[in-house]
């Protein structure tokens, strides 16, 4: 029997220490659309003479374990995707509960488990750690978030799971509609795309002599994080503060009832680009932005984002 997708699940888990499982395993069963992490092992070809023109058997190369997770931007789950990307939030409230994740020092790495149950097969990633993080919000589409993934070692194949019952996350989606953007501090009702890229800045090339061909650490360098707005043209405002470098904030939340999430970009600069006339139709304007950290003693991070739930804590 073939395994298939729609039977198929993730658990995500996060380690003691990088490639080392909890004492107590936690693993949760998370939503998501598409998942291509993978273990690859290349086969490199040999050059060596044997007085014979049939070639030699291939050696192995290092382990590289990466892709990508196409998962949907929800009220629960999600906290579990931003923990790994910054750390464990600061958690105040006595429900609902909000979750306050800054860039820090460290991030922390996890295990993810491709679980083809129908098959009783398992696959297990260790020394995980999110490396990007991509969103596009606005249209009717569904609201996702693309997460990159950079690990250490995939295991053989198993019948035996990491985790037998891994818990299940009550799921509630947030959606394009209840998206709002502003722009230092004042709602941009004219914004119609808003696009977001983060870059964790991972060191991936942590391969040491005796770590068989595996990453022997994930180091994290500088963030880099930008996007693009793009807004009906009805004033040249944001063209201006894009052509005098004027420093702005930004600001993407998502509302569904007592639920919220939000994206603060507390210093941000707009990239000078003038819009295109490309039909008789509407003009639109396109504008890059990229966030710093200059002297926001306040907000002290480059990003701040906000998860109001009903989660006690992550």
């Amino acid at each position: 029997m073939q395994a298939k997708g729609s039977k198929s699940k993730l658990l995500l888990d996060f380690e003691q220490s990088y490639k080392t499982a909890p004492a107590v395993k936690a693993g949760k069963a998370m939503p998501f659309n598409t998942c291509s992490v993978k273990g690859t092992r290349t086969l490199q070809a040999a050059q060596t003479i044997t007085g014979r023109r049939d070639p030699v058997m291939p050696f192995a190369g290092n382990m590289d374990v990466a892709g990508d997770l196409s998962v949907p931007v929800d009220v629960r789950a999600m906290g579990n995707w931003l923990k790994a990307m910054f750390g464990a939030p600061a958690t105040t409230g006595a429900g609902p509960y909000t979750h306050t994740f800054k860039l820090g020092e460290a991030m922390p790495s996890f295990g993810l488990e491709k679980r083809f149950e129908d098959i009783g097969q398992y696959i297990f990633c260790s020394g995980c750690k999110a490396s990007k993080l991509s969103m596009s919000v606005g249209g009717d589409a569904e609201l996702v978030a693309s997460i990159g993934i950079v690990g250490a070692t995939e295991s053989a194949p198993s019948a035996t799971p990491y985790q037998l019952d891994p818990a299940a996350i009550a799921f509630d989606r947030f959606q394009n509609f209840q998206a709002s953007i502003e722009e230092n501090g004042v709602a941009l009702a004219n914004c119609t795309e808003f696009s977001l890229e983060m870059d964790f800045g991972l060191d991936t090339g942590n391969y040491v002599i005796g770590g068989q061909g595996t990453r022997n650490s994930l180091p994290e360098g500088v963030a880099s994080i930008s996007g693009t707005l793009s807004a009906l043209f009805e004033d040249a405002t944001l063209l201006n503060k894009a052509v005098n470098m004027a420093e702005t904030s930004l600001r993407l939340s998502f509302t569904s009832g007592t639920h919220s999430l939000s994206f603060l970009f507390p210093e941000v600069v707009l990239e000078q680009q003038a819009p295109a006339i490309e039909g008789p139709q509407g003009v639109k304007i396109q504008l890059p932005w990229k966030a710093y950290f200059g002297d926001d003693a306040v907000n002290n991070s480059a990003v701040v984002v906000t998860l109001t739930n009903d989660v006690a804590g992550y």
